[in-house]
């Protein structure tokens, strides 16, 4: 019960403790910050072998980038060559027009040099030969 206008109580007495308990003690603390310190090593040195292995696949992952933008690259030339030559292919238009020509010359019909000659050679030979006697 405190006073109104009187002297604070002194506080109680601390309780005794004896060298070997503090010996004690202080040998727990020492043992536990041995153990942490160990368990920060081992926490450090995970940390370290996963960065690496991170970097390590991040260096593998930006070749494999570089090698897929060097193929997409090609393969954007390689479109760019097809369209540029399919320009220069005849349209729908031009291939109906070659067709009517087509249907309108009928090539089928027409005759190869080497049988004109042919044909050619024999009316000579039967225009030279006397006519045959009935």
């Amino acid at each position: 019960m405190k006073k109104l206008f009187g002297k604070k109580p002194a506080p109680p007495p601390a309780p005794a403790i004896d060298a070997v308990q503090i010996n004690n003690r202080l040998g727990l603390v020492e043992e536990k910050l041995t153990n942490l310190n160990k368990k920060f090593e081992v926490l450090e040195k995970n940390m370290l072998d996963g960065f690496k292995k991170i970097n390590s696949d991040l260096r593998s992952f930006d070749s494999e980038v570089l090698d897929i933008k060097r193929e997409v690259n090609g393969i954007k030339q390689k479109l760019d060559l097809v369209i540029k030559e399919l320009k220069m292919t005849a349209g729908k238009d031009e291939l109906n027009t070659i067709q009517k020509y087509l249907d309108l010359w009928n090539p089928v019909k027409f005759a190869t040099r080497d049988y004109v000659e042919k044909i050619i050679d024999e009316k000579l030979k039967m225009s030279r030969s006397p006519p045959a006697k009935k």
